[in-house]
């Protein structure tokens, strides 16, 4: 199996992997810098690029199966836009739930396991998740209908009730329902 990360190539074998380094991008980028450096310091250098092979790839390191459990990777995590939720009598957010609810996101950002959602300031995103849905308030009861979608289509529902009285808690609530739906 083999994956591209940045410049270099991971080969997977079933007993190691293999670093491969796979362009000449970086050598290239040195090559063009060391001049200007030098004649900032009043020197004159031109490194000449050279590599085995006509430039093709070669090994730079070997990771076997016992040394990669000691590699940490991070996680996947689902991009989440800012939720748009509104009364539907008034079409407006008169208890700015959006607010609260995208609060109530970036803390789940901080979980200790990592696997929380990341908020993005902003309305539209391609590959992130959008929350949005109307809300009913009778009395001190708010019963929210919240609509969850990827790249503008619909991925799920949930229906989440609360009192007006504490709007943080409902706020959470809701982010703890629609989590579920979130896929990195």
């Amino acid at each position: 199996m083999r994956r591209e990360v940045s410049d270099l190539c991971v080969i997977e074998g079933t007993e190691s992997v293999e670093v491969v380094w796979g362009r000449m991008t970086w050598f290239g980028y040195a090559a063009d810098e060391v001049p200007e450096l030098a004649r900032g310091i009043g020197g004159v250098q031109k490194p000449q690029l050279s590599s085995p092979r006509g430039g093709a790839s070669f090994p730079v390191g070997r990771i076997t199966s016992d040394d990669r459990p000691k590699i940490p990777l991070p996680k996947a995590k689902p991009l989440v836009l800012r939720a748009t939720l509104v009364a539907k009598d008034k079409f407006v957010d008169v208890l700015g739930l959006s607010g609260r609810v995208d609060e109530a996101l970036r803390e789940a950002e901080g979980r200790d396991d990592g696997s929380g959602p990341i908020l993005v300031d902003a309305r539209e995103g391609v590959g992130a998740y959008q929350i949005g849905g109307g809300y009913q308030v009778e009395g001190e009861k708010v019963t929210v209908e919240v609509n969850v979608f990827l790249d503008l289509k619909p991925v799920g529902q949930a229906t989440v009730r609360g009192v007006t009285s504490d709007l943080d808690a409902l706020a959470k609530a809701i982010v703890a329902d629609v989590d579920k739906q979130f896929k990195p």
